[in-house]
This record gives C-alpha cells, structure tokens and sequence, in this order.
C-alpha cells in the first residue's frame, strides 16, 4: 500500500514538473513571437517614412514617383525643419521659454541649443522677457544652400528675428543659421521630419526697421 502511494505521488510529482516546463516553453516561445514581431513592426516603419507611395484618388492604382517630386519633398520637408528650428530657438515670451527650449532638444543636438540659450541669458534677453514682457519672434526666409547627396546633409538657411519691447521701436535682426542634419525616427508633434541637426550655428545682423 505505501509503495502504491509513494509510486503515485512519484507520478504526480513528475507530471507536475512536466506540466510547469511546458509552460516554461510556451511563455518562451511567446516572448521570441513578441519580440520578433516587434523588431518586424519597427523595421516596417522605419521602411514606410523613407519611401514614398502616391496612390491615384480615382483608379485606386499606385503611381511612380519621380525623382523630382522626391527632391521637391526633401526639400520641402528640409525647410520645415529649419523654420522649426530658428522658431524654437530664437522665438520666446515670458510664458513660453521653458517650453520653447524643451522643443528645441528633439530638433538641435544639446551643446548646440544650450550655447543658443546662453547667448539669450547672458544679454538678459530672457530676463526682459520676464520682467519687461519683450517678445522675441523668429520666422524662416529662405534656403541658401543645400547638399542633399549624402548624410549628414549640409545647409545654409536665412531667417529673421524680430524683438516687440512694448511700445518701443521693433529691433529686428537678420538669422544666418548653418548645419550637419541626420535623420531619425520622427516623433510628432516634436519632430515631425525626423530631421536633427548634429551641428548648427548661428550668427546675427541688425537690420534697419522702416516704419511704416
């Protein structure tokens, strides 16, 4: 009778075992299904923002894209990035400074935007902000250069900068912004382009305001 019951418990003991590395392996092989389908996933969307499909509204067919319609939309996209960029550097009031600056990380490399922000807190810029109530404004002119061929890309852009002190005269400034871009995965709404500037600088000239 003890024998009968040792031999029993000996097999409960190891269908148990057999039962608990069966779920072992099952919770394995889901993990590797998880994991494969996420790397999937993601190289399926890195693929997706890097080529471009155009579909006719009509027919339903898909279209060939030129390769100008393509450097069109580089080009495009290049000066979005750029007008992003000059806006959240440059641009501030006393209520959007923090923010503005946090947007500018996911746009400018860190050393670069904090030398940008010095600059601003060493003229007291963001002090006036604060205690005066000035607004500083920046908008996006043009392209001057851009060298597409390869990455990092080059570019050359123009902007202007334009500061409100109350009821004083606007000073306005002329923005000559140049850099090495690299793309990276976009993050919306704080990178829209996936365009990041590894190296960006930026240099001043006044402007004579005309009043008008």
């Amino acid at each position: 009778m003890k024998e009968k019951i040792i031999k029993e418990f000996d097999g409960f003991a190891a269908a148990k075992k057999n039962s608990a590395i069966t779920v072992r392996l099952i919770l394995f092989f889901c993990l590797c299904i998880i994991i494969v389908v996420v790397f999937f996933s993601f190289q399926f969307a890195i693929t997706a923002i890097r080529k471009i499909i155009v579909v006719d509204r009509t027919t339903g067919e898909i279209m060939k894209v030129s390769s100008d319609f393509s450097d069109k939309l580089f080009r495009t996209q290049m000066e979005t990035h750029c007008g992003e960029v000059v806006y959240y550097c440059n641009s501030f009031d006393r209520l959007k400074i923090t923010e503005y600056q946090a947007r500018t990380l996911f746009l400018v490399s860190k050393s670069d935007a904090f030398r940008i922000f010095s600059r601003y807190k060493e003229q007291r810029a963001y002090a006036d902000a604060i205690d005066r109530g000035l607004e500083y404004k920046a908008e996006f002119i043009k392209i001057d250069q851009l060298q597409a061929d390869k990455e990092p890309y080059r570019v050359r852009f123009t902007s202007r900068l334009q500061i409100f002190d109350n009821d004083r005269p606007i000073k306005e400034y002329l923005i000559e912004s140049e850099g090495e871009v690299r793309r990276q995965t976009p993050q919306f709404p704080e990178n829209k382009t996936g365009f990041y500037f590894t190296k960006y600088i930026q240099t001043y000239k006044a402007q004579e305001v005309k009043n008008e």
